[in-house]
């Protein structure tokens, strides 16, 4: 569970870290739902992005964006990333 500073309530917490940006509010890192290394590793999407390339459309996927991010504490990010690629090229390869 993310660190919440000993708040109990959202909406303090809200009030208090998020919208005031204290320097105490658990530091956060932005991270891939697809990961990058499942693209490099992964032929069914290797394929997909030289299909949009090859068709024009590989502007329209933005990895890096939204569409593609999600944030994590730094402390979840560090301990679940490889479980997460492991469970993301899991079911890249169950899906095909």
């Amino acid at each position: 569970m993310t660190d919440r500073g000993g708040y109990t309530d959202f909406t303090k917490w809200y009030n208090d870290k998020f919208l005031n940006k204290l320097s105490d509010m658990a530091p956060f890192q932005a991270n891939h739902i697809i990961p990058v290394d499942l693209l490099y590793t992964n032929k069914p999407l290797q394929e997909i992005l030289q299909w949009a390339e090859k068709n024009g459309r590989l502007n329209e996927l933005n990895f890096n964006g939204l569409d593609n991010g999600i944030m994590l504490s730094i402390a979840d990010h560090s301990a679940l990333h490889p479980k997460f690629s492991g469970q993301m090229e899991r079911n890249f390869n169950n899906s095909r």
